[in-house]
């Protein structure tokens, strides 16, 4: 039987997913063939994709010294400061970083980068003007600056995860933040500050200027919340709007906390908040359920993990009983709930 060629193989992958086992393997190769005391870098897109990358490998890289590290803004200054560490004679340092160490940092020791060429960019929804983040291919530029983490002191290879027809259709250049997010919170502040008078013009001033579609639908939106009063083109914070530009959240969301607060209901404002803030509806958490066995577990831990994962879906059914018809308060609810089991939104 003839070998189906690689190109072939590469061609049945699908690269908008990222392919964990396959990190795995090509670690465990590298680790195999490694002749050099430096680590390795791997870039992923978010820290739960750093989780389960972390999982592959354990499973896969059997037998192997190696010393793995996790690398996201979440961490502890302590914790990041451990990817700076030599590691143990004998043993290979592997970093698990989001593009935090594309170049906010520079590991010395690094001589191969692994990158999945995806990251989590900083994005809104149109229709509720709510911050997301979102996965997506970083531009070339981005996989440029990581290609250089490695090598820094002396040669390095790095591995990008990516087809050359994938690559090419990359933008060669990455979108600023302010141009691809909502301006509201910004126009706030810079209303608090005095900077800006609600005709754009101090937005205007920045290398990368934000459209003046924007800088407008931003205005229509704050004034309909309540924020700020327009006369003409000028734009005046209202008390409520003074309020909301110290509150680091969105304004639809701090205008729930203050109202909230008001009206004495505090409790639920707080639980809907965080509902709304974490990007994700709060079901998606176990939308995964019953796709085979995990890797790694044996059928003892697969049924606890089951017979847990139902009491949780229905009592989580057992919700939609209590609630009324209240989509604001069903999501309250369900916050409010993972919250107390110790869950992430």
């Amino acid at each position: 039987m003839c070998a189906v060629p690689l190109d072939e193989r590469l061609k049945r992958m699908n690269e908008n997913e990222n392919n964990y086992n396959l990190i795995a393997v090509l670690i465990r190769s590298l680790l195999q063939a490694k002749k050099d005391d430096g680590s390795i870098l791997v870039f992923l897109p978010g820290a739960g994709e750093i989780e389960r990358a972390e999982r592959a490998i354990h499973q896969i890289v059997k037998g192997q010294s190696i010393s793995i590290l996790p690398l996201h803004g979440g961490l502890q200054p302590e914790k990041q400061q451990q990817v700076f560490v030599p590691a143990r004679k004998g043993f290979t340092k592997l970093i698990l970083s989001t593009n935090i160490a594309e170049t906010s940092i520079t590991i010395p020791d690094c001589t191969v980068v692994i990158d999945t060429c995806k990251e989590k960019q900083s994005s809104f929804d149109p229709v509720n003007r709510m911050p997301l983040l979102l996965e997506r291919f970083a531009s070339q530029d981005s996989l440029k600056q990581r290609r250089g983490r490695a090598g820094r002191v002396r040669p390095g290879t790095c591995y990008k995860l990516i087809s050359t027809k994938m690559y090419s259709k990359l933008p060669e250049l990455g979108e600023p933040e302010i141009c691809r997010c909502a301006l509201d919170q910004t126009i706030l502040s810079l209303l608090f500050l005095g900077l800006e008078d609600g005709s754009g013009a101090f937005l205007r001033l920045m290398l990368d200027p934000p459209s003046q579609q924007s800088i407008e639908s931003a205005l229509y939106s704050l004034e309909k919340t309540g924020a700020l009063n327009m006369d003409g083109s000028s734009a005046f914070l209202t008390p409520l709007g003074t309020h909301l530009a110290g509150i680091p959240a969105p304004p639809s969301v701090g205008k729930l906390l203050v109202m909230g607060c008001l009206l004495g209901c505090r409790d639920i404002s707080v639980a809907i908040a965080a509902g709304l803030s974490a990007g994700q509806s709060p079901f998606l958490r176990f939308n995964s359920f019953n796709n085979g066995k995990q890797r790694g577990k044996d059928d003892a831990e697969q049924e606890q993990e089951q017979l847990a994962k139902s009491r949780i879906l229905e009592e989580r059914a057992a919700l939609f009983k209590t609630v009324g018809n209240s989509d604001h308060v069903m999501l309250g609810k369900v916050s409010h709930f993972q919250w107390h089991c110790n869950l992430d939104i």
